[in-house]
């Protein structure tokens, strides 16, 4: 927990900073970091961690003081990034211990999608395929968020459609508060790679088979 003299101090900081936040930024090698970023509306600076293995992403957790936040890349058939998981803080956690002007509102890993793609057409321009967002998926436990997940499908009109998942425990959602606070104020995503989108938008055939964050060191 802060000492009231850096809590004022950060509050201070976080109002001073403007309340327009800078436009999104999805490279891929901070790209959990600017998720932290975008869906708690906060400048509170977030270190990441970039998990080689699916492994070691499955068994972390974010951290509150300080921001500890953590990455995962799913690759394709040809070892090119498609998925990215993040696993970043909840604005109510943010709040509750960097002071109420340290996150704004809370947003949505449905959200990052959308400004994904909305970068990736204004770069392909016209004439790309229709790819349509749908509603986030929404689950409750760690093994559901971590389970085989479908990225992509097709309807039957032909249009791609492009799914995000999420799981969401809020610091101060009173159904959690007999669990460890390690389990709580937390917010996981997974969510299509920019470049994935990139290559979708250019004509690629895309993967529909679902992707699984693997419950075994990759390779093994």
């Amino acid at each position: 927990m802060l000492d009231p003299f850096r809590s004022s101090t950060l509050c201070l900081l976080v109002l001073l900073s403007g309340s327009v936040l800078a436009a999104d930024n999805w490279a891929i090698d901070t790209f959990c970091a600017e998720v932290q970023r975008v869906t708690a509306e906060t400048n509170v600076k977030a270190n990441l961690t970039v998990h080689k293995t699916s492994w070691d992403y499955r068994h972390s957790k974010p951290g509150i003081d300080p921001v500890e936040v953590h990455q995962y890349v799913s690759l394709d058939a040809t070892g090119r990034p498609k998925m990215i998981s993040c696993k970043v803080k909840a604005v109510d956690h943010l709040r509750s211990v960097y002071g109420p002007a340290a996150a704004g509102r809370q947003e949505t890993c449905e959200q990052v999608t959308r400004s994904i793609l909305g970068q990736e057409r204004a770069r392909a321009g016209t004439g790309a395929p229709v790819l349509q967002i749908d509603p986030e998926e929404r689950v409750w436990t760690g093994s559901s968020y971590l389970a085989p997940f479908e990225l992509l499908s097709r309807d039957p009109a032909g249009i791609l459609h492009i799914h995000s998942r999420y799981m969401r425990i809020d610091w101060d959602d009173w159904r959690w508060y007999l669990m460890p606070n390690k389990v709580r104020g937390h917010l996981y995503c997974s969510v299509i790679a920019p470049e994935y989108v990139a290559r979708l938008l250019r004509g690629e055939a895309p993967e529909l088979q679902p992707i699984e964050v693997l419950p075994k060191p990759d390779g093994d």
